[in-house]
């Protein structure tokens, strides 16, 4: 399998193993709802800029701007910080979660 998917509260985590998978197809076929989108590229050395817009673009249309996390060894550009680990995004998850009850 070129990925994994896992479910977490209100969170999906999908770890990529390959570039090449259709990111829509995939996401159609998640049995959940999620309200969270953590993409796992720690696995990856090198992403193209290309590849990477349209992992952000595609993450973006899927949940809002602020409930998408990319996690990478790598860094992009100034415009979406990437975070360096799965437990990192869980944490700015939890703080979200905490300023929309306040």
């Amino acid at each position: 399998m070129n990925y994994s998917i896992n479910k977490k509260n209100n969170t999906l985590v999908l770890k990529l193993y390959d570039l090449d998978l259709n990111l829509n197809d995939l996401i159609k076929n998640v049995p959940f709802k999620f309200d969270y989108f953590i993409l796992d590229l720690l696995e990856f050395n090198h992403i193209s800029d290309i590849i990477m817009e349209n992992f952000i673009k595609f993450g973006k249309i899927t949940v809002s701007k602020e409930s998408f996390f990319v996690i990478s060894k790598l860094s992009f550009n100034e415009k979406f910080p990437v975070i360096p680990s799965v437990k990192e995004a869980f944490d700015l998850i939890e703080l979200e979660e905490i300023q929309k009850q306040l």
